[in-house]
């Protein structure tokens, strides 16, 4: 248990290690407040559980990142025990050129509306050491491959990590995973956001129930 622990701790350290070496090479970095709208409407990104939630989590991850795939179960469980409850899908590949790669795959699957399909294999994978990979789990969930890889060279997929990079610099996260929290309404002007919460590191179901409860009850 405790060499586990060890070794969870030294792959959170080589990530971060990644993520400073990306994140700082942006040209200039956008200041977001964590009740910005931005943070919580994204064109590029995947969208899971109730569109108009009146809870949205916004989830910050890599495809190889083992923190993020102990959190996974309790991200996928969440919209189906929570109605109420909207998961924005941030890629943070941050663990180098595989992970660009599943990042850029899972973004291309929404071209072939099979973007939660492909992002809950990828989740479930115990290991991805190439994109190989990557493209074999895309064919198994019947992914149209040689589609995939024209869609994954589109330039709305290289903006929208870039965005993500700028968002994750913006509010200081050098490291997978990240959720960040808040109440959520909607009107004629769009998406506010108010108590916003932001938590890095993995969470279980119980940390998740928690802190919904606690924006609900704040705010």
């Amino acid at each position: 248990m405790r060499k586990r622990r060890v070794f969870s701790q030294l792959k959170w350290v080589i990530c971060c290690v990644f993520a400073v070496a990306l994140l700082g090479c942006d040209k200039e970095q956008e200041i977001f407040s964590l009740n910005s709208p931005q943070l919580y409407v994204t064109d590029g990104s995947g969208v899971g559980g109730n569109q108009q939630g009146s809870i949205t989590v916004v989830e910050f991850f890599d495809y190889r990142c083992h923190a993020c795939k102990l959190s996974f179960p309790a991200v996928h469980t969440l919209t189906s025990i929570d109605p109420d409850v909207r998961v924005v899908y941030r890629d943070l590949p941050i663990l180098g050129y595989v992970s660009e790669i599943a990042a850029k795959a899972s973004l291309a699957a929404r071209y072939q509306n099979k973007y939660i399909r492909f992002h809950n294999a990828l989740m479930r994978a115990s290991s991805l050491r190439s994109a190989d990979d990557v493209y074999a789990i895309a064919q198994k969930m019947g992914l149209d491959v040689s589609q995939l890889k024209t869609d994954m060279n589109r330039s709305e997929i290289r903006k929208q990590l870039d965005e993500n990079y700028a968002v994750a610099k913006s509010l200081d996260i050098v490291g997978t995973p990240a959720f960040l929290f808040a109440k959520t309404t909607w009107g004629k002007k769009g998406l506010s956001a108010s108590g916003a919460t932001l938590v890095r590191g993995a969470m279980n179901m119980t940390d998740f129930k928690k802190l919904i409860v606690s924006i609900r009850l704040n705010n």
